[in-house]
């Protein structure tokens, strides 16, 4: 299950990548909000903010350029991919999708088709 935090977190990478925010937006934003994690279930999630706050470090002491880490970051968002169960045979069921990192949600439909050998 996808959790709110873990939502956010790419919400405020996409922001930062597309240059809606700055990279000191998503570090007064981030910083705080992921300062004390250890009540949240979503091990994801906490990863995720992890990884984010140690590339922040990289930068402000100098190991990283801000296009390195926006580079890292553009990946995160990029690369966001859901494993789908499709729905009996005959059933079609209702997916949101993040699309090609755009702040969006489209909702489409999925249904299995049973194809025959020729």
């Amino acid at each position: 299950m996808e959790s709110s935090l873990k939502n956010q977190i790419y919400k405020k990478i996409a922001d930062y990548v597309l240059g809606k925010e700055t990279l000191k937006d998503l570090e007064n934003w981030l910083i705080p909000t992921t300062w004390d994690l250890r009540g949240e279930p979503d091990k994801k999630a906490v990863d995720l903010a992890n990884e984010v706050v140690l590339l922040l470090m990289e930068y402000s002491n100098g190991h990283q350029t801000e296009e390195e880490v926006k580079k890292v970051l553009r990946e995160k968002v990029t690369n966001i991919f859901e494993t789908v169960t499709l729905p009996p045979y005959g059933v079609e069921t209702p997916y949101q999708v993040l699309a090609n990192n755009e702040n969006f949600t489209k909702t489409f439909f999925v249904h299995q088709e049973v194809c025959a050998a020729p």
